[in-house]
């Protein structure tokens, strides 16, 4: 739906890639989980960037072949309008760095140190700031191994199960 951005995951996507050298491209694949409505435009989107070898469309997938695919990855583009986004914290569980729109919702799951935070601006100048963060985790392997690390540990220390539930514990006590 148009509400999650991948018109935007895949603009951005195509941009980065023009910056790139054939053997550089052989490195790069964006996979893009889940069906919808908008399915058939994305794919026509994708074909008409001439971005295809490049671009893999997985329409559903069961909960182990997506955490596989999760621990296969190296970053989390989620550019969502969305309010929420748990998929953002699943993502930081399996220290992908995550590239998000500044926004209420997955721009506040993350901090600098595990993610960047892209602010919406016009639609062309967003589209080009997502490229920009692609491109800096593409181009500086150290950063991305550090953010992957942190984002981890970002999750271990704000969306662990145990953490939560001391923080509503204490939220509750503080009620009564």
């Amino acid at each position: 739906v148009p509400l999650k951005g991948f018109d935007m995951t895949i603009l951005s996507f195509s941009q980065f890639l023009e910056r790139r050298t054939l053997s550089e491209k052989d490195k790069c694949e964006l996979i893009i989980v889940g069906s919808g409505p908008e399915l058939n435009t994305l794919k026509k989107m994708v074909q008409v960037l001439h971005i295809e070898k490049y671009v893999t469309f997985i329409e559903w997938l069961n909960r182990v072949d997506l955490m596989n695919l999760f621990k296969k990855s190296s970053v989390f583009v989620f550019p969502s309008h969305e309010g929420a986004g748990m998929v953002v914290a699943e993502a930081l569980s399996f220290g992908l760095p995550i590239i998000c729109l500044d926004n209420c919702g997955p721009g506040e799951f993350i901090n600098k140190n595990c993610g960047i935070g892209v602010s919406y601006q016009n639609y062309n100048q967003t589209l080009y700031e997502l490229s920009l963060a692609i491109n800096q985790l593409f181009t500086t392997p150290d950063l991305l191994k550090k953010m992957s690390f942190n984002a981890r540990k970002h999750f271990e220390n704000h969306f662990n199960w145990n953490v939560r539930g001391e923080e509503f514990q204490k939220i509750y006590s503080n009620l009564n």
